[in-house]
């Protein structure tokens, strides 16, 4: 990469900020409710929140906006005592949900007076880890690419297929089992969550969302489907192994596993 190029890319990622949706909480963990928000939960003796922020931090992004609920304060609190070890560039807004259940969409809604509705953005979770530290520097360029070339104004991180949580059997018209494969891999685009997005998005997403609705609303139904049928929704694929969602306790333990086998190779 010549000079130019280079700080070129250091211009758009500085232009970049990273909203974190860190709301939920580890009861599925076992943990209650009323003990932890889930993006402290530790993996690798470090919290999810840590490793969502040094994995932006180590690529160049700075400006982080945290959208909380569940114990937000310990989550504060957490970031204010470790602040020093996100580098002294890095500069955290936290947004809190002002009401419980109000699903992603609405959260958003809620939080734009703490968001630079004139920068894109990435939208990601503590919640899903990404075992390949080139992914933000490669989404950033890619999705740039879609916003000159396609004049997308949003791009979605897909994995090339999922593993399917259930055994999966062929039947045939006796309902005779004629073949069955334990937990298959689907051979679907399966969205990570992980999506850039440029300053259009959020005009959608206000005229999409209805604050009022007496249930939460989630953009990914909601917008995502929008821009998708305006012919500007853009995608990325990945490899399903380089993305570990941690939503179960079985995904936590092989995360755990994956971290501690390749100790020292990670951001």
């Amino acid at each position: 990469m010549e000079m130019k190029e280079f700080n070129n890319l250091i211009e758009e990622i500085k232009k970049t900020q990273v909203i974190i949706m860190a709301g939920g909480s580890a009861k599925r963990f076992g943990f209650s409710l009323y003990d932890m928000p889930k993006a402290l939960l530790q993996l690798n003796r470090k919290p999810l929140i840590d490793w969502c922020i040094e994995y932006y931090s180590s690529c160049g992004f700075e400006d982080f906006i945290l959208i909380t609920k569940h114990h937000h304060e310990k989550i504060e609190e957490h970031i204010k005592s470790n602040k020093e070890k996100y580098g002294e560039c890095i500069r955290i807004k936290f947004v809190i949900d002002p009401e419980e259940n109000m699903g992603k969409g609405k959260s958003l809604v809620a939080a734009l007076n703490k968001i630079d509705t004139n920068r894109r953005a990435i939208i990601s979770y503590p919640d899903d880890i990404f075992i390949d530290s080139s992914i933000p520097i490669s989404l950033l360029l890619h999705h740039i690419s879609g916003v000159k070339r396609l004049n997308i104004i949003a791009t979605i991180l897909f994995v090339s297929g999922t593993k399917y949580p259930f055994g999966v059997g062929e039947i045939d018209e006796f309902g005779v089992v004629k073949n069955f494969i334990e937990k298959p891999i689907i051979n679907k685009f399966s969205s990570t969550g992980t999506i850039v997005v440029e300053p259009e998005f959020y005009k959608i997403l206000k005229e999409c969302i209805d604050m009022n609705a007496p249930y939460p609303i989630e953009f990914e139904s909601v917008v995502l489907p929008k821009i998708a049928s305006m012919g500007k929704l853009y995608s990325m694929v990945v490899s399903s192994d380089v993305w570990i969602p941690i939503n179960t306790i079985k995904e936590y333990e092989l995360a755990e596993k994956i971290f501690k086998e390749k100790r020292g190779e990670f951001y």
